[in-house]
């Protein structure tokens, strides 16, 4: 059985690989991450974007990226993202 704890364990797995460059999209991270609960992450992270096909596409939706807006400040948004899921699912 996956617990939460697990859950934020590959939340985790995948804010290390986005940190370190090796992926830029969180389900792709989590895929790539292999870790054990990867597939239940993803299965969350695509219910809370709904009919969005990726964080991007969500806060564009909500007309949040302007010409200014770098693939850096998308890599940071989708690290904080992941602190929030990590610290969600941390608690018991």
């Amino acid at each position: 059985m996956t617990t939460r704890k697990d859950i934020a364990n590959a939340f985790r797995a995948a804010r290390k690989r986005i940190e370190s460059k090796n992926n830029y999209h969180i389900c792709i991270a989590l895929e790539d991450s292999r870790h054990f609960a990867r597939r239940e992450a993803k299965r969350i992270i695509e219910r809370r974007l709904g009919r969005y096909v990726s964080v991007t596409h969500w806060i564009d939706s909500k007309g949040l990226i302007t010409e200014t807006t770098s693939s850096s400040d998308m890599r940071d948004y989708r690290l904080r993202w992941l602190d929030a899921l990590i610290q969600e699912f941390d608690k018991s």
